[in-house]
């Protein structure tokens, strides 16, 4: 599976290959699993997460994670366009998100990627299909 891209708010001007996912879209959501954050000069670190996201048909998204062994609870709700696999959301509270979407043939994986400026990523989050 294609890593992620998103961040930076260079969403719309990195290149993003892979599967267009058609059916991120579902009512049960996906599970949070992994987060892998990448930083120059150290090697990548990879965390766990617990959570869920859930991306309505009607443009609608609420994702509720928490990271690690963390307490913070991490929650963003509001709207959201897709051009291609490229994500723009708009919390309630008017943080934007810019994020690239990558999914498995299956479409039983997503791949969220949040990217640098250069267009490198930052953040790789891998999520599941919740299908019960």
């Amino acid at each position: 599976m294609p890593p992620p891209a998103g961040g930076g708010g260079t969403g719309g001007r990195c290149k993003a290959t892979g599967t267009v996912c058609p059916s991120f879209t579902n009512e049960k959501g996906w599970e949070f699993r992994t987060a892998t954050t990448y930083s120059a000069g150290n090697d990548p670190k990879v965390s766990s997460m617990s959570g869920k996201a859930v991306f309505g048909a009607d443009g609608t998204f609420v994702e509720d994670y928490i990271i690690g062994s963390l307490t913070i609870n991490n929650h963003y709700e509001g709207t959201y366009t897709l051009d291609g696999r490229f994500f723009t959301g708009i919390a309630d509270e008017g943080e934007k998100l810019e994020y690239i979407l990558a999914c498995d043939e299956a479409l039983k994986e997503l791949v969220i990627t949040f990217p640098n400026d250069d267009c490198s990523p930052s953040i790789i989050v891998g999520l599941k299909l919740i299908e019960k």
